[in-house]
C-alpha cells in the first residue's frame, strides 16, 4: 500500500505548521517532514513544536545536511521527540547543500553520510562497540537507548542509494525532485539490488519527493514550478545522473527559464489539477515508488492543497 506525505521548506510562519498539521491528521497522511535548509528556519524546533497538536503522523526533519549536526546531537533530538511523539519521530540524513553558509570546511561524501547513519544507529540502540559510548559516560545516555526510529539518506544519485540500502539502519531513500518515472524505475533496481545483497528482511521504501504546485492554471503551476526549479535544482540536485535523464546537464541550468530555454518541469515536480496529480502519481507507483512525498510550496493556500491532497489524491489510492 503506497504511503503519502507532505514536506514543507522553513519559510512559514511557525503556527502555520501547526494548523496544517492538525489537519493532515483528518486524511490519510503518513508523516509531515520539514526540509533542513540552512537559509530558513531549522526543522528541529518547528517539528518539536507540532509534535504538541499531533497523535497519529510521524514528524522529523527530513534531510538533514550530514555536515549540519555530529551523531550525538542527532540522536539526542530524535530521542526526545520519539518520546514527545510517542514512537513517531523520523529522520533523514542526506549530503545536504548550502554548506557555503557555514565558515568552516566540511565534509559531504558519502562516507561521511554511511558513518553518521550508522552512529546515529548505534546511539540509539546503545551499541557497546559504535565507539560513541564509554564507560561511566555511557551510562549516563540511558535515557535515549533504545528508541526505534526511522532513518531515511536523502540522494538523487545511485551510489549512495545503493550503499545506504545495505544498511539494515536505514528504511528509505528520499529523493528529492524524483517525478521521472524512468529514473524511478533505475533507481528501484538499485535499492532492490543493494537490499537483496544484503538478505533484507524489510523493502527499502523508496521515497518521491517534488516539488508540487497544485494549481486548476496549469500556465500557473508552470510559471510557479519553472521559478522554484530555478531556485533549488543547482543545490538539491546537482551533478545528479538523474539530469542527464531528464536531458539536462548542470551547466545548463543557468538557462532554467529563459526564453527558448527547455525546461522538463514534469520530470521534476507535480503540478496541475488534482486529476493530474493523480495521472501524474499512478505512473510513479507503478515505476516502483512506495512512499509520494509531495513538496515545497504544495500552493498559494497550504491548507488548501491539505484538502486537495487528502480528499482527492490520497482517497483515490486508497479505495
Amino acid at each position: 500500500m503506497a504511503l503519502f506525505s507532505l514536506a514543507f521548506e522553513g519559510d512559514k510562519q511557525v503556527d502555520l505548521y501547526r494548523r496544517v498539521a492538525e489537519k493532515m491528521q483528518d486524511y490519510d497522511f503518513y508523516s509531515m517532514q520539514i526540509y533542513e535548509h540552512i537559509p530558513f528556519k531549522p526543522s528541529w524546533p518547528i517539528i518539536f513544536h507540532v509534535a504538541k497538536y499531533t497523535k497519529r503522523i510521524l514528524l522529523g526533519p527530513v534531510t538533514v545536511p550530514v555536515f549540519l549536526y555530529d551523531p550525538l546531537t542527532l540522536a539526542r533530538n530524535l530521542a526526545v521527540l520519539d518520546e514527545l511523539t510517542r514512537g513517531r519521530a523520523v529522520l533523514g540524513i542526506s549530503r545536504g547543500a548550502y554548506g557555503e553558509y557555514l565558515a568552516r570546511k566540511i565534509d559531504r561524501s558519502i562516507r561521511a553520510v554511511l558513518d553518521c547513519v550508522g552512529a546515529v544507529d548505534a546511539l540509539l540502540r546503545g551499541d557497546d562497540h559504535s565507539g560513541e559510548f564509554s564507560g561511566v559516560r555511557r551510562a549516563r545516555f540511558a535515557w535515549l537507548v533504545g528508541r526505534r526510529v526511522k532513518i531515511y539518506v536523502g540522494t538523487s544519485g545511485p551510489r549512495l542509494a545503493s550503499r545506504a540500502s545495505k544498511l539494515s539502519a536505514v528504511k528509505g531513500i528520499v529523493v528529492d525532485s524524483l517525478w521521472n518515472p524512468s529514473y524511478a524505475r533505475f533507481l528501484r533496481g538499485v535499492i532492490d539490488r543493494a537490499s537483496t545483497t544484503r538478505q533484507r528482511g524489510d523493502r527499502v521504501q523508496l521515497i518521491a519527493r517534488p516539488f508540487t504546485f497544485i494549481s486548476k492554471d496549469k500556465s500557473d503551476a508552470e510559471k510557479k514550478m519553472t521559478s522554484i526549479l530555478k531556485a533549488y535544482l543547482p543545490d538539491l540536485v546537482g551533478n545528479s545522473p538523474m539530469l542527464r535523464q531528464a536531458g539536462l546537464h548542470y551547466e545548463g541550468l543557468a538557462s532554467l527559464g529563459k526564453a527558448g530555454s527547455y525546461v522538463p518541469l514534469e520530470r521534476f515536480a507535480a503540478m496541475g489539477n488534482a486529476d493530474e496529480i493523480v495521472e501524474q502519481t499512478e505512473k510513479m507507483l507503478k515505476a516502483g515508488v512506495d512512499h509520494v512525498c509531495y513538496g515545497h510550496p504544495l500552493s498559494e493556500d497550504p491548507m488548501r492543497a491539505v484538502t486537495e491532497i487528502g480528499e482527492e489524491v490520497i482517497v483515490h489510492f486508497k479505495r
